[in-house]
Parts: structure tokens; sequence; C-alpha cells
């Protein structure tokens, strides 16, 4: 997500039904502002 955290970038991801890489707590709070699925995300911790 680093190279896309945009929330606009990020509202056209999940627009498509594309997910996310994550790692850290920050990326996932963008991830889910910008409306993508928990299911959708993956973090590897």
């Amino acid at each position: 997500m680093k190279a896309n955290s945009n929330l606009h970038i990020l509202h056209l991801i999940s627009s498509q039904g594309l997910g996310v890489d994550t790692v850290s707590a920050g990326e996932i709070q963008r991830a889910i502002a910008a409306g993508i699925a928990a299911e959708k995300s993956s973090f590897p911790g």
C-alpha cells in the first residue's frame, strides 16, 4: 500500500474489488477509510 496510500487511489482500488497489503495500523485505517473490505486486506505482521 505504500506506493498507493492516496485516498483517491485507494477508492479506485476498492471500486475494482481489489485488496491491499498493509504493514501498519495506519495503513489498515486508511484502507478501511477508503472502503476496502477487511477480508481484502492482508497484514503479514
